[in-house]
């Protein structure tokens, strides 16, 4: 496919700007949050593209816990990232996991 095409500086890969570039768009002003953010119980693809782009932790259990993760995820029919929000989120919403 690439015999017939020409790489070089005659070739127009390098060619000057022509000036219908659009200027980079300045980013929003962010008003600072004064309390803990409303946890969604909507569950949430996150695969994908153009899917929901949440903040990742990569964590390390031990063998006992997660094979009790795994084993009670799949008892609720949930999958190991919606079990383990649905126990954060328990635990936010008792007294012993409020953040000061």
């Amino acid at each position: 496919m690439a015999k017939n095409k020409s790489f070089d500086i005659t070739g127009g890969l390098f060619n000057a700007r022509t000036g219908a570039e659009q200027p980079a768009k300045k980013p929003a002003a962010v008003s600072p949050v004064s309390s803990v953010p409303a946890v969604s119980a909507a569950p949430v693809s996150t695969q994908g593209r153009k899917g929901c782009k949440l903040q990742r932790i990569n964590m390390a259990f031990n063998p006992d816990i997660h094979d009790y993760i795994r084993m009670e995820s799949s008892r609720r029919g949930q999958s190991i990232t919606q079990f383990v929000n649905a126990v954060l989120e328990d635990y936010m919403k008792g007294p012993s996991g409020y953040i000061r």
